[in-house]
C-alpha cells in the first residue's frame, strides 16, 4: 500500500504543477487536511536507516486549530513546503522534496516524492519501516535514471545515497567525516560534487573532524575573531570555510575520503549566506569544474567580486580564475551540450549588489566574451539551456511577478 499523510494529502496531488515548476528553485504547497493525531505523539530523533524509522510516530500532530479562525503562524507552519523538483531525463517524471513540519518535535521532516508529469498519484521514493516516507533531500537522477542520488541524516550525519527509482532500499554512497550537502553528479555519473565545512589549513576531511571533537572537549568557550565576518545572519563563523568535494560514485562500499576541489583558495563554495549548488558545474566531459567564489581577504565583507574558477576534476593544479577582468560579481556556470561555451550572470558595477545580473556567453575556458540581450533591463536569477541549444531560458522578476522568459 502507498503512504498517505492526512494531514498531507492535498500537497501531494501537484504533479502537473510540479512539471511546470521544474525551473523552480522552490515552491510551497497548499494547506494540508487535518488528521486526527492527539498529543500522544512524542518527538522523533533521527534514524540510523529506514528500518529504525519505525521509532518515529506514523502521523505528525495537527498545528493550527480545527474549525473556522482567522489566519496565524499556526497555519502557516502546516503548510507543507515542496522544492527541488528534478525532472528525470525522459521527461517522464519528476522527483521532489517535501517537507512537514513537527511542531512537537522542533523539527522538520523530509522525504522525497515521485510523479509522472502526465499527472497521477504521487508516491514515495522509499518507505521506512512504519509505513512512512524515508528521509531524504536534494534528490540528482542518474545518468540511466534507474536511480536517485540523495542527502540524507539516516547515519547519524548528513552523506549521500542511492535508492532505485522503481522502489526498494537505499544503499550509502559516502561515509564522510564531515556532513555534507550540495549534491551534484557528473555527466557520466561516476563522480559526485558536494560541499562541506572545512578548516582551511587542514590537508584532510579527518583534520577537521578531530579539530571539531577536540573543540567539543574543550571547557573554554571563549572565540577571538581577528577578521570580519564574525556571522552571517543567525549563524556565527567558527573557523571553517565551505568547501567543495569531490567522490567517486562507483565503489562497493561507501567512500570515506574525498578530493577538496577548493584547497588553496581562502572562499567560501557555495558562497554564504544564500549560494548553492547552481554556483558549480561539471564541464560535459567530466574533466573540469567550474566554480563560484570571492576571496576571503580583509575586504571580504564588503566586496561583491565573484569570481568564476575552473579546476581539474584530480585536484592537482590549482583552480584558475576565468573572470578576473571583471570586479564585479560573476556566478551560476552553464555550460554547452559540446562544453564550447560557458554561459554565466555577471554584475557590471564593483561593490554594488543590487546591480542587474546580465546573461553572459564565453568562450571556453578563457576566450571571447558577450553579453546576451544587454537591452533588457531585467536581472536573470536562474537559467538553462533549452534542449537544442539555440536559446535559454530564464527567471526574471517582472513588475512584482516571477515569469520564465526565453532569451535567445
Amino acid at each position: 500500500m502507498t503512504p498517505t499523510h492526512p494531514r498531507t494529502l492535498r500537497s501531494r496531488r501537484a504533479g502537473p504543477w510540479l512539471a511546470a515548476a521544474a525551473l523552480s528553485l522552490a515552491c510551497q504547497a497548499p494547506p494540508r487536511a487535518r488528521d486526527e493525531a492527539g498529543p500522544e505523539d512524542k518527538p522523533a530523533t533521527p534514524a540510523a536507516d529506514p528500518a529504525k524509522a519505525a521509532d518515529e510516530p506514523a502521523s505528525l500532530s495537527p498545528i493550527a486549530p480545527a474549525g473556522p479562525h482567522a489566519f496565524s503562524v499556526l497555519d502557516l507552519l502546516e503548510m507543507d513546503r515542496l522544492s527541488e523538483p528534478r525532472v528525470s531525463h525522459d521527461g517522464a517524471q519528476v522527483v521532489y522534496t517535501l517537507r512537514e513540519t513537527d511542531l512537537v518535535g522542533n523539527k522538520a521532516r523530509r522525504s522525497l516524492w515521485v510523479v509522472a508529469l502526465a499527472g497521477g498519484e504521487p508516491r514515495p521514493l522509499e518507505t521506512a519501516a512504519n509505513g512512512q516516507p524515508a528521509d531524504g533531500s536534494d534528490p540528482r537522477w542518474s545518468g540511466d535514471g534507474a536511480h536517485v542520488y540523495f542527502v540524507s541524516k539516516r547515519s547519524g550525519s548528513p552523506q549521500v545515497w542511492r535508492a532505485p527509482i522503481t522502489g526498494g532500499a537505499a544503499t550509502q554512497v559516502t561515509a564522510l567525516p564531515v556532513d555534507v550537502s550540495g549534491l551534484k553528479l557528473s555527466p557520466r555519473g561516476d563522480r559526485l560534487l558536494v560541499t562541506a565545512e572545512l578548516f582551511p589549513d587542514c590537508d584532510t576531511l579527518a583534520c577537521t573532524k578531530q579539530r571539531l571533537d577536540a573543540r567539543a572537549d574543550d571547557k573554554v568557550t571563549g572565540v577571538r575573531y581577528e577578521q570580519l565576518f564574525v556571522r552571517h545572519w543567525d549563524t556565527w563563523k567558527d573557523g571553517r570555510r565551505a568547501a567543495l568535494l569531490l567522490a567517486p560514485t562507483d565503489g562497493a562500499a561507501p567512500v570515506g575520503d574525498a578530493t577538496i576541489l577548493t584547497r588553496g583558495l581562502l572562499a567560501d563554495v557555495p558562497s554564504k549566506p544564500f549560494g548553492g549548488s547552481e554556483e558549480y558545474a561539471f564541464s560535459p566531459d567530466g574533466a573540469h569544474v567550474v566554480f563560484t567564489a570571492r576571496r576571503g581577504d580583509a575586504r571580504e565583507p564588503w566586496s561583491t567580486n565573484f569570481d568564476l574558477y575552473r579546476v581539474a576534476v584530480d585536484g592537482d593544479e590549482p583552480p584558475q580564475n576565468l573572470t578576473e577582468a571583471n570586479l564585479a560579481w560573476d556566478t551560476h556556470p552553464l555550460f554547452s551540450a559540446d562544453g564550447r561555451s560557458l554561459f554565466y550572470l555577471a554584475m557590471a558595477r564593483p561593490g554594488y549588489e543590487a546591480d542587474r545580473f546580465r546573461v553572459v556567453q564565453q568562450a571556453f575556458p578563457m576566450g571571447e566574451r558577450r553579453v546576451i540581450a544587454e537591452g533588457w533591463d531585467r536581472s536573470v536569477s536562474d537559467m538553462i539551456l533549452a534542449p537544442d541549444g539555440a536559446s535559454l531560458y530564464v527567471v526574471a522578476q517582472d513588475l512584482g511577478h516571477t515569469p520564465l522568459f526565453r532569451v535567445t
